[in-house]
């Protein structure tokens, strides 16, 4: 009998619970250790809800347990000291985006686990569907040859959660935890659309096309709201190639998420369509 991959959370808000544990908690190989979280009368909910065998508010304590792997989906500004924290504890990692909020960092956990020999992981979710893994393939196959251009635009219904009353989806609504706003709507915490949501569909762009970017320009805007709902990028790669990278948060409540992604080459184009 094969060994279960013993996981422990740091963070367990709206996401963590809606998502990533229930999910975890149905596999017959993975064993939900231990859980973090502040506030003790929601940990024990999170605890007893998805069976957790230990459940502290202080990470360290966790981290002291004996995991093969951590979850960090701790508010945004939290990732890269959590992950390091779990890197340095010789568990695998996966961190829920944004990676971190400073790219010098992001690199850090990246070559971090390099050298303990670790995996670290940003659940893009959208990179494992069949369509986008085929696209994937034509890339590396050459099917547009040497790339010129690329288009990346994100719309999601998302209003309020980043400038509203705080609140997801309605496709998405809280189960056990709702999402903190501090989370989402403080900039000093990482909150807004580009950290929010355009990090999904620019970490698509950037798989499917090896882009790497030598010049940014971007503006953003947030009518009556703290942080950005509306983001427009014009960005430079190594290669030579233009990109335009956009975002808005304003789609109407029940809409398909739009993530759109067009590369053109000398040889061809391919668009990928995630909405449709």
């Amino acid at each position: 009998m094969s060994k279960k991959v013993r996981l422990g959370f740091i963070g367990a808000g709206w996401w963590a619970t809606w998502n990533h544990m229930p999910i975890l908690a149905k596999q017959p190989d993975v064993e939900l250790v231990g859980v973090c979280r502040l506030g003790q009368t929601m940990l024990q909910t999170v605890k007893e809800n998805f069976g957790f065998a230990f459940a502290s508010e202080d990470y360290r304590e966790l981290l002291a347990q004996e995991l093969d792997g951590v979850v960090v989906t701790s508010p945004h500004h939290l990732h890269y000291e959590h992950a390091k924290a779990a890197l340095e504890a010789g568990c695998h990692v996966m961190v829920e985006k944004p990676m971190t909020l400073n790219a010098g960092q992001a690199w850090e956990l990246v070559n971090l686990a390099q050298q303990k020999n670790l995996q670290i992981l940003v659940p893009y979710g959208w990179h494992y569907k069949p369509f986008v893994q085929e696209a994937k393939r034509l890339m590396d196959d050459g099917v547009v040859g040497n790339i010129e251009y690329v288009l990346c635009h994100m719309a999601s219904p998302t209003k309020s959660l980043f400038a509203g009353a705080g609140e997801p989806p309605s496709e998405q609504a809280p189960t056990i935890a709702a999402p903190d706003p501090r989370t989402w709507q403080a900039p000093e915490q990482g909150g807004g659309y580009a950290h929010g949501q355009v990090t999904h569909s620019s970490a698509l762009m950037f798989w499917l096309t090896g882009l790497r970017a030598q010049e940014v320009a971007c503006r953003m805007t947030r009518p009556n709201a703290q942080v950005d709902l509306y983001n427009a990028a014009s960005v430079t790669f190594t290669n030579g190639a233009l990109g335009a990278i956009s975002g808005a948060a304003t789609l109407p409540d029940g809409s398909k998420f739009q993530v759109d992604v067009r590369i053109f080459g000398d040889e061809g184009v391919l668009l990928v369509d995630v909405e449709r």
